[in-house]
């Protein structure tokens, strides 16, 4: 993954990601370490297409990475909207919002 001068800002006045650029190699592990409010949320979903950039490039293997040409999977601190559900329940039902009939979720192992 390749990251060149991704900046975000909020409302036209607040810079939640100023120009961060950086390198992830295939078989590297990488982390965002940082403070409440330090963009690490808002780079991860930029990252993942989920929100769009104000400038700069993201690519995965050369590619553009937006929703539809790039297919990552997201699992935040927090789970979300269901947390008394049971975690399978829940990939079961966030995969038939993607559009995959159960029948097709069922078939993998997890």
């Amino acid at each position: 993954m390749e990251v060149k001068n991704v900046t975000k800002i909020y409302n036209g006045e607040k810079n939640a990601v100023d120009n961060i650029s950086f390198t992830v190699n295939n078989g590297e592990i990488f982390a965002f370490i940082g403070h409440n409010g330090a963009g690490k949320t808002t780079t991860i979903r930029m990252l993942l297409g989920i929100i769009k950039k104000d400038s700069g490039e993201i690519t995965w293997n050369g590619k553009k990475v937006d929703r539809k040409s790039v297919n990552f999977g997201y699992l935040p601190e927090e789970r979300g909207v269901y947390p008394k559900v049971k975690i399978y329940n829940q990939l079961m039902y966030f995969a038939e919002l993607k559009g995959m009939k159960r029948s097709e979720t069922n078939d993998h192992t997890i």
